[in-house]
């Protein structure tokens, strides 16, 4: 986790200093060896889109596998099948987004309820755990 914040910070910062429309791209084109750049502007152009097409829907998969496993855990006779997945994924992926698709005024208020919501359960979280150890 630290490492990847350190090469976000990096990669903020080059961008920062060298404000462009497509900084990334750029960053990545200006910073090659000489020869290099277009290709080094192209795969990073290319594994950005890989990472954004193929991040939320594996994270998307990963809740509906999560679901299901909770609820055969409740009722050890409930078996999921590959279909239950896909239709969970499917729909866990057209709610994200219509979310995406929100005026931008409800996703920043959306995003305030969400990570509320995230420190307010991790604090709660954490006190019980420490509630826990120290029992």
């Amino acid at each position: 986790m630290a490492f990847i914040q350190c090469v976000a910070m990096s990669m903020a910062e080059l961008c920062s200093s060298m404000p462009t429309s497509g900084g990334l791209y750029y960053a990545a084109c200006v910073l090659a060896p000489p020869g290099y750049g277009p290709l080094a502007a192209w795969v990073t152009g290319w594994s950005n889109w890989l990472a954004q097409v193929t991040g939320a829907p594996s994270v998307d998969y990963a809740l509906s596998a999560m679901i299901l496993a909770a609820a055969s855990i409740n009722d050890p006779s409930y078996v999921p099948q590959d279909y239950q997945v896909f239709l969970l994924t499917t729909l866990i992926m057209l709610i994200h987004g219509v979310i995406s698709s929100m005026p931008t005024k409800w996703i920043a208020e959306f995003n305030s309820y969400g990570s509320t919501f995230n420190i307010v359960r991790a604090e709660t979280q954490n006190g019980i755990l420490a509630e826990l150890t120290l029992t």
